[in-house]
């Protein structure tokens, strides 16, 4: 009876872990896809399940790895990975263990965003565990009246209107 429950217990764990492969994800929350980004800075984030997040360390390790972000100046790009071979090093790629990374001095235009989860060794899973999103950028018009305003130079505006209004109210 204890040899039935024993083989019970190691397929029930066997399964468990044969599911965590698939329970593997990565999601782009930030930028949005469709969005329209105003600027010349790209604020990006995302979350991962089923994986353990660490630095690049040179080996293979199953559950372990990083992300890559990639930034391609087109809407329509596509992403063309190798089954066992490293993403390749680029102006346009951030190997990172964060969830969070700030692009800055973007040009205006259209862009999609990849962020693949791969290996110590920069090999991405097979099949691929990523997630992309497509945006526009578009420059800011000075003139506009688009651009962000310093706190200090709100607070000193109100605070002269409200001092202008006790001024002519405070006579009647």
């Amino acid at each position: 009876m204890n040899t039935i429950k024993l083989l019970i217990a190691v397929s029930l764990l066997a399964g468990a872990f044969s599911l965590s492969a698939f329970a593997q994800s990565v999601t782009l929350l930030e930028p949005a896809d469709g969005a329209t980004i105003w600027g010349q800075i790209i604020n990006a984030r995302w979350v991962s399940e089923g994986i353990d997040i660490q630095p690049a360390d040179g080996q293979h390790a199953e559950g372990v790895g990083h992300y890559h972000l990639m930034l391609m100046a087109r809407a329509d790009a596509q992403l063309n990975l190798k089954p066992g071979e490293p993403i390749g090093k680029s102006d346009w790629t951030v190997h990172s263990t964060e969830e969070s990374y700030r692009f800055e001095n973007i040009k205006p235009g259209p862009y999609t965003l990849f962020l693949v989860l791969a290996d110590g060794q920069h090999v991405p899973n097979d099949p691929p565990i990523m997630h992309a999103v497509h945006f526009n950028v578009v420059a800011v018009d000075p003139g506009s009246g688009v651009q962000e305003t310093p706190w200090w130079l709100v607070a000193l505006i109100l605070g002269g209107i409200i001092g202008v209004a006790y001024f002519l109210t405070r006579g009647q």
